[in-house]
Order: structure tokens, then sequence, then C-alpha cells
């Protein structure tokens, strides 16, 4: 059975598992805590994430991982984008090791288009909950939205992938996952 997972970067982001008979699970990405600058912050959790995605990758050989891609923003501050690409680099390099090879990285801006999410911080919850009403609970908080849209970017992945088997087959599209090493 195929697995595509969705991953919503960052401290606050998510990752979501559709499976192909379209169940969803959806985790917050974990957080560990840390001093840093003698205050007390919060970093990517990469044991609990390694683990996770480790375990998934055991029990699916047909498994694609697509992950928004992101980058420095005006707004933030150098350190803010720093620890963010720290994260964000720590995500790529824990899909690597655990075996994701290729994964995908998609612009929101593309995922959202695709999916029909309009603009806003609440419309990826109210999309989420049209195609996954049975998992609308999950992100009901507003604060849950990174878990609407990790489940948004694994739908825009299957939606993907479907349309690239139908075309050519994913290996030659370069989706094809390497074989479970085990």
């Amino acid at each position: 059975m195929r697995l595509v997972i969705g991953i919503d970067p960052g401290l606050l982001g998510a990752v979501a598992a559709l499976r192909q008979d379209g169940k969803l699970g959806t985790i917050d990405m974990p957080r560990t805590r840390v001093i840093r600058n003698n205050k007390l912050r919060y970093d990517i959790d990469g044991i609990r994430l390694t683990d996770t995605l480790s375990r998934l990758r055991a029990n699916y050989d047909d498994a694609y991982v697509f992950l928004e891609s992101v980058w420095a923003r005006q707004e933030e501050s150098p350190s803010a984008s720093f620890h963010f690409g720290k994260g964000y680099g720590l995500i790529q390099g824990i899909l690597i090791a655990v075996g994701f090879r290729p994964f995908v990285t998609v612009p929101a801006s593309r995922w959202k288009k695709a999916m029909d999410v309009p603009k806003g911080k609440t419309a990826a919850r109210a999309r989420a909950t049209e195609i996954f009403p049975a998992s609308a609970a999950r992100w009901a908080r507003v604060k849950d939205d990174g878990r609407a849209d990790a489940a948004m970017i694994a739908a825009y992945g299957e939606r993907e992938i479907m349309s690239k088997q139908e075309l050519a087959g994913p290996s030659q599209l370069g989706l094809d996952p390497e074989p479970n090493r085990a």
C-alpha cells in the first residue's frame, strides 16, 4: 500500500501520513527544549522525528515524501532565519538518513494553488476539512494549522503521484522510492 507523507516544516509545523486507502494520520512537529543564550527555547527534536519517520519507512515500501520548501523572509531577524533554516536542514538530513530518497520539495504557493487553498492562515484548515472531514478535529484549533498544512501537502503529493503514474510512471519522473533497506 502506498503512503504519502506531507511535511510542514518549522517548530509549529506537522507531519501528515496519507495512506492510499485515504486514512490520514498527523503529528505535530516534535520539539525539544534547549537553553540558548541563557534562555529556554525550542528546537525540532531530531531523535523523535527520526523515530517516527523510520517507523513509517519500515512499514511502507511504497512511500513518498513531499516537504514544503522554505526560504528566508525579510520580516524575520537573521537569527530567526538561521534557526528556521537549521531545522529545515535537519528535516532533510533525517529524510535522507531513513531512506526517503528522493523526496520532493514543493513551494507553498504551488500546493495551495493545486489544492484550491485560498490565502489566509485559516484557509488550509477549512480546505483540509472539506477533503478530510473525518479528520477535522485534528486542526479545529487555530494553532493546529500546521496539521492542516501537512495534510494538504500530503494530499497534493498523492494527486501528483496519481497524475504522473497515469502519464509515464513514477520512475520516469524521479518519484520512484528506493527499496526499503531495513
